[in-house]
């Protein structure tokens, strides 16, 4: 949506509308006071979306939320739901946002599926992405490599144990941790919680 208005002026929004199916709204936070909180902000994510364009990882770190034009912008957020939405779900997580400027023009942008869910699932490139992406972002650059490593040597002791009953077979450890760290919304948190030590 920002392409197609060839750039972006926060002062010329009248409105931006936010549409979503009932259920999502249970998990608004429209007053976030964290980079976690905002995530779960339909009006922040919009905001600082329309005004940063994609979100990195560290795109709802606190100074963006109390940027000026982000709360401005953010205030003139209309959130509602939308019966034909509802229609979509369970299936689907349907949005759609519809931006409306001063002068009148309306430009918008529906999502039936966002990328990471159901049909539309990370590749394995993408996780390795992620995962680099958030783990170095905590520990350092590099460390990527080694906390792979690390991980994948668990899931290859925890293989060594074979039994003939499949029920009975120990679990992908490794797989496991590592989709834990590439799910987390913020890495440092998980080392925080956890006190990972490598």
């Amino acid at each position: 949506m920002r392409n197609r208005l060839g750039g972006f002026d926060a002062t010329c929004v009248a409105e931006l509308r936010v549409e979503v199916y009932t259920t999502a709204l249970q998990y608004d936070s429209p007053n976030p006071t964290s980079d976690l909180a905002a995530r779960f902000s339909f009006r922040h994510a919009a905001a600082l979306a329309l005004r940063f364009g994609s979100l990195p990882h560290d795109g709802f770190a606190i100074e963006r939320l109390r940027h000026s034009e982000i709360e401005a912008i953010a205030a003139k957020v209309v959130l509602q739901a939308d019966p034909r939405l509802d229609a979509l779900y369970p299936a689907n997580r349907p949005g759609r946002v519809t931006l409306v400027l001063s002068n009148g023009i309306e430009e918008s942008a529906e999502v039936l599926m966002p990328k990471g869910d159901g049909a539309r699932a990370l590749t394995q490139t993408e996780l390795d992405t992620k995962a680099s992406n958030l783990i170095d972002s905590a520990w350092g650059q590099g460390h990527y490599s080694t906390i792979r490593g690390l991980i994948d040597s668990v899931e290859e002791t925890a293989s060594r144990t074979v039994s003939p009953d499949p029920r009975e077979q120990p679990p992908p450890c490794g797989r496991f941790l590592f989709a834990a760290l590439t799910r987390s919304r913020r890495a440092g948190e998980i080392r925080h919680r956890h006190r990972f030590r490598f």
